[in-house]
């Protein structure tokens, strides 16, 4: 079965079209017709850098802007004002940096898997989890506006990665903390389990007894 036109299945595409009616229409499979609207937003010339929803986003944007064109240019005011939104909105959507889905929530997960942590820690990591799952909702799917609102949350975040012993400033609080050995005395072995004197670290910044 021949590939379909990949020009033809984008612009089913762009109209919301599903691919399997997509498929019909072209005379192939499912899988022919996802993989050929797929290779048409690599080709897309709209923008290098954008995500494929974007590019379908502005595709769409344009094809509308087309339609409205010549009407505003003949003096209708209903079309001019739309192409006027629609030039407002390409031009939002350009200007916005490129959305990284799940970014702050795989950050978390890979500094959690570098520290240890005791049952006693899960409320606070439970917490911190569903901080950094909101953000990453937010400027996955929200407005420009509510992504940056989300980011007001980074500060509750730090905190709990301060308070597990995650951050840089807490290393090094860690290290601060530990008594200088003295050269003459015989080497202890570390003690079992991770990072020494970690719990005592979180003890001290929890307020709890030295």
């Amino acid at each position: 079965m021949p590939a379909p036109d990949r020009k033809k299945a984008f612009a089913l595409f762009r109209a919301a079209v599903p691919y399997e009616q997509i498929a019909v229409q072209l005379g192939c499979t499912v899988a022919q017709a996802k993989s050929a609207v797929a290779k048409a937003i690599d080709e897309s010339p709209v923008a290098l850098d954008q995500t494929a929803a974007r590019i379908l986003h502005l595709e769409r944007i344009d094809a509308l802007h087309r339609a409205h064109w010549q009407k505003a240019i003949n003096g209708d005011a209903a079309s001019t004002d739309r192409v006027i939104k629609l030039m407002q909105e390409r031009e939002r959507l350009l200007g916005e940096p490129t959305r990284v889905k799940d970014a702050i929530t795989d950050a978390f997960e890979k500094t959690l898997a570098e520290i240890t942590t005791t049952a006693a820690d899960e409320a606070l990591i439970a917490s911190c989890r569903q901080v950094a799952r909101q953000i990453d909702h937010a400027v996955a799917n929200g407005t420009s506006l509510e992504a940056t609102k989300a980011m007001y949350l980074l500060p509750h975040l730090w905190n709990g990665l301060r308070e597990l012993g995650a951050t840089p400033a807490a290393r090094a609080a860690l290290n601060a903390s530990m008594p200088t050995p003295s050269p003459d005395a015989p080497a202890e072995p570390p003690k079992e389990g991770s990072p020494v004197d970690l719990d005592d670290f979180k003890n001290r910044r929890r307020g709890g007894a030295v």
